[in-house]
């Protein structure tokens, strides 16, 4: 029989938090990884969730899909759940993202599948409505602190955090019930097929929705709810960190914020990894966990994640499952991670050891920019003002070259080479369609 496999993907979560193995921050799966194929180096495909998915659950590239079908999932593709689900296994997916529902196709291939958006009926237009009126009274606040000057700073953060929590409705739905969800799930099947599950949490992603317990958790000063939600307000209307009113030490507070979130996931995923444990369902399993991209902290000047440095792209990407421990130190593209799985379980499929994907990795974003990068090297590419950046990689983290050696010019000469290929072939696939599309076309029926 065919092993079972659990995906967990973490929103926005960064490698550097995990690979430290802060046993205070993450103690499960700082645990795990000490019995698990650790990769040091996995990049993301892109460095949003609605691009990056698509690499990881079809191989194809994000700019690829994004030219035909914005970012849905069409149904020509050879899609990760659908596969599996032809394979023969019973499939699960369980996410509450806004840009993974059924709605940009992402039930394709599930058996069962969760988005919440059967229990959100009128949902829209109450959020609409509460947003309005959020917006109002931001006006009246502000319009109130303009005119009363003399009022100190903090107490205007405070009037305005308070609002904020008030009326400020965003959320996800929480791990623990992402889990129960999923648990019932698998309950509720009585079959005897191997399991796909999916499950993806969102504790790491702003607004950081968590009790207050998770500060003394990892050992720091609790930050009043009102702050925040002021906190988040200036991260959100700020593309830059240099632009809004953060300070550093508000930027400390914002990481404080991102560890509790990675401190309450690491106890979902150590829970439901129990609950698959007391049900003999790991044996012979694969546990994945890995996320769709980092996140900004103010890296680079950044407030977002919408980039394609290694603050966004660098992910972690472990791989519980039989005897083999090791850590993987080459470059790993996780738009490589579905063939990666497929040939750890299908017999028919070319058998390649991992380090035969190891090497460099491809990522892009807004179908315009794309980066390669190797152990030591990284270029991103602007391809339609052709512009190129070049940086040498210290502990995986970009660098300015001043003198670039012939020993550097031949390693990015081959990473130039190869994107070019990548690039050529997204172009000569989107020309074939448009010559088909034309062929296609009746001029008789105009």
């Amino acid at each position: 029989m065919k092993p079972n496999i659990f995906l967990i993907t973490v929103d926005a979560l960064k490698a550097d938090y995990i690979l430290s193995k802060n046993s205070v921050i993450h103690p499960f799966l700082s645990s795990l990884m000490d019995e698990s194929i650790v990769f040091e180096k996995a990049v993301s495909p892109a460095g949003g969730t609605a691009p990056s998915f698509k690499g990881l659950f079809s191989e194809l590239s994000p700019n690829h899909l994004h030219s035909e079908h914005g970012y849905n999932i069409p149904k020509d593709v050879d899609f990760l759940p659908a596969q599996l689900q032809q394979m023969g296994y019973h499939t699960i997916g369980v996410s509450n993202n806004a840009h993974l529902t059924r709605i940009q196709g992402y039930d394709r291939g599930f058996d069962v599948f969760y988005d919440g958006l059967g229990e959100n009926k009128n949902q829209e237009e109450k959020q609409e409505d509460v947003q309005k009126k959020t917006r109002d009274i931001k006006r009246w606040i502000m319009s109130f602190l303009d005119e009363n000057l003399d009022i100190r700073l903090d107490q205007c953060k405070s009037i305005f955090g308070r609002v904020l929590a008030k009326f400020n409705t965003r959320g996800y739905k929480l791990a623990e019930s992402m889990n129960d969800i999923a648990k019932r799930y698998i309950e509720n099947y009585e079959g005897d097929k191997p399991l796909f599950v999916w499950i993806h949490y969102m504790e790491v992603h702003s607004p950081y929705t968590l009790s207050e317990s998770y500060f003394s958790k990892i050992n720091e000063k609790p930050i009043p709810l009102w702050e925040r939600q002021w906190l988040r307000h200036q991260r959100h209307s700020y593309r830059r960190f240099s632009e809004s009113e953060l300070t550093d030490e508000d930027m400390e507070k914002i990481k404080t914020l991102y560890k509790c979130g990675i401190r309450k996931v690491d106890e979902a995923i150590e829970d439901f990894y129990n609950y698959l444990d007391k049900k003999n369902l790991l044996n012979d399993s694969k546990f994945i966990v890995t996320s769709d991209h980092g996140e900004n902290l103010s890296e680079w000047d950044m407030l977002s994640h919408r980039s394609l440095y290694n603050s966004v792209l660098h992910v972690p990407l472990l791989i519980y499952g039989g005897d083999e421990k090791k850590t993987v130190k080459d470059v790993f593209g996780n738009l490589d991670l579905m063939d990666l799985v497929l040939d750890s379980i299908d017999k028919n499929r070319t058998d390649r050891s991992i380090s035969e994907y190891t090497g460099d990795g491809i990522s892009e974003v807004g179908g315009r920019t794309f980066t390669i990068q190797n152990n030591d090297y990284k270029i991103i590419k602007n391809i339609e003002s052709n512009e190129i950046d070049i940086y040498r990689l210290v502990d995986f983290k970009e660098k300015e070259i001043e003198n670039i050696s012939s020993e550097d010019l031949s390693q990015i000469k081959k990473l130039e080479k190869k994107l070019a290929d990548h690039i050529q072939k997204i172009k000569s696939s989107e020309k074939s369609k448009i010559q088909k599309a034309l062929k296609d076309i009746n001029i008789s029926d105009m």
